[in-house]
């Protein structure tokens, strides 16, 4: 029976340990992003223009994916939590074979129907053309992108996030050797710009997710959990796929919400465009400097999903609660002093990503109104994380979409076109996004918090000629 006394230097030290590998791991695919940002920004104002119309489109596709995949990491840590090898097992066989299947399926949808948005959206030719040529080649990387994911997150699923951690970490001195060649073109290679840059992220992924399998499949340390590569070969994986249907639909409700979130960003990054290159590009270095910020939530909230899943594999509800609230506050307290040194230098900051003085000073403008709301970004992110490993992901997901989509998609467009805000209307529309979303999640996690605290007391009462029984039954949703 889980124990009632909650240990909170235990639990912080286990939610550190984790979230710094974790964090370390989501930030190559941030710096990979920040590398083509500042690589391609200093090639040209207009190359970064490009970039950033198409990579909304694949962001979008990319992070909707992510998100889809999020019972990976939740199935995995609660086998984990309850010592079951087999479904961990499992739940990772599954894992693969449905991330190999959504990057061919996201990447055909984005391919046909990203340029078909940029055009729709009134942009400038030059934007549609070369932001659809971007959009192509990223969506034929989709498949290495999501199988790397998908064993980074078996990896932070049985709390050994660090041999992942360090294998992506080793990519991007090939991603910037690969940008070197392609963006301005070097050894006799064509300069291709920003499309040169979705050529090395490609490639560089391609490397890491090979690495990271096989070292699940063949690495000492991993033998005890028997990931094998043969579960997913032959005519094994149709049963697969007809058990992975649970895990498949885990994934749904935290996906349409991503997808939502991430349609949101790309209207704040379009109704830039709207307004003309500068715009657009000085909204991509706010998105890449917020990013670097942003790496602190995703490790720890990664961190505290792992922890509340191995909770709800143990039945122990009680620590549910703490466990979240602690990953919480120490994502506010370190995300809101980041975002203080932010705010006092913006403008240094902003010129690492493109020294033209025009946009390096209207991005440092947007810098310094983003900072107060950064907080509430790294909040919003770990509760959401919790509540879907908790097993509350669908009333997460509605709260997230209706938050984004009103604070962002409507607020932004109000201020950046009726209001007349410009250039600041896409900021508005992020902060009013993010800060609606720590409130109406947060209001459900204190609902959600008193349920769990219920159930744990109803577990840890005694029936009659039944002492010391535990409830085996499911999470309330």
């Amino acid at each position: 029976m889980p124990s009632t006394r909650f240990d909170w230097v235990a639990h912080a030290r286990a939610l550190v340990s984790l979230a710094w590998p974790i964090m370390l791991a989501q930030g190559v695919l941030i710096a990979i992003a920040n590398v083509d940002l500042i690589m391609v920004g200093r090639a040209s104002t207009a190359e970064l223009a490009y970039l950033g119309v198409g990579r909304q489109v694949y962001w979008l596709a990319a992070i909707m994916g992510f998100a889809c995949m999020a019972g990976i990491q939740v199935f995995v840590a609660r086998a984990d939590g309850l010592g079951d090898r087999r479904a961990a097992r499992a739940a990772w066989a599954q894992g693969l074979l449905y991330a190999a299947a959504l990057g061919l399926g996201l990447g055909a949808v984005a391919a046909v129907a990203g340029p078909a948005a940029l055009g729709a959206m009134g942009l400038g030719a030059a934007l549609v053309r070369e932001g659809s040529h971007y959009i192509w080649v990223t969506a034929l990387g989709l498949p290495v992108v999501f199988l790397s994911t998908a064993a980074m997150l078996t990896y932070e699923g049985i709390s050994r996030p660090r041999p992942g951690m360090a294998l992506v970490v080793s990519t991007i001195p090939l991603n910037i050797a690969l940008n070197w060649l392609l963006i301005d073109g070097r050894w006799g290679l064509p300069a291709m710009g920003a499309t040169g840059a979705g050529w090395a992220t490609n490639l560089s992924y391609l490397v890491a997710a090979v690495a990271q399998i096989a070292v699940l499949v063949r690495a000492p340390g991993f033998r005890r959990y028997g990931f094998r590569l043969r579960a997913v070969a032959g005519r094994r994986w149709r049963r697969l796929w007809r058990d992975g249907r649970g895990l498949r639909r885990f994934g749904l409700a935290p996906g349409l919400a991503a997808g939502v979130e991430m349609a949101s960003f790309a209207l704040l990054s379009f109704y830039a465009a709207r307004l003309g290159e500068r715009p657009v590009a000085a909204f991509q270095v706010l998105l890449g400097l917020h990013a670097i910020l942003f790496l602190v939530a995703m490790g720890l909230a990664g961190a505290v999903s792992v922890r509340v899943g191995n909770a709800v594999g143990r039945r122990d509800w009680a620590a549910i609660g703490p466990i979240t609230g602690l990953g919480a506050g120490l994502t506010v307290i370190v995300m809101g002093l980041l975002s203080l040194g932010l705010w006092l230098a913006p403008e240094t900051l902003a010129g690492l990503f493109n020294d033209e003085p025009a946009t390096r000073a209207l991005a440092a403008e947007m810098v310094r109104a983003l900072a107060p709301a950064i907080a509430f970004d790294g909040l919003q992110f770990v509760l959401v994380f919790a509540l879907r490993a908790a097993g509350d992901q669908k009333m997460a997901a509605v709260l997230q979409i209706l938050s984004m989509w009103l604070g962002m998609a409507v607020g932004g467009a109000v201020a950046t076109f009726a209001l007349g805000w410009g250039p600041m209307g896409p900021v508005a529309g992020f902060a009013a996004g993010v800060v609606l979303a720590a409130l109406f999640l947060g209001m459900r996690f204190a609902v959600m918090a008193r349920r769990w605290a219920g159930r744990a007391s109803a577990d840890a009462a005694p029936t009659p000629g039944d002492p010391g029984r535990v409830d085996r039954g499911r999470a309330p949703l």
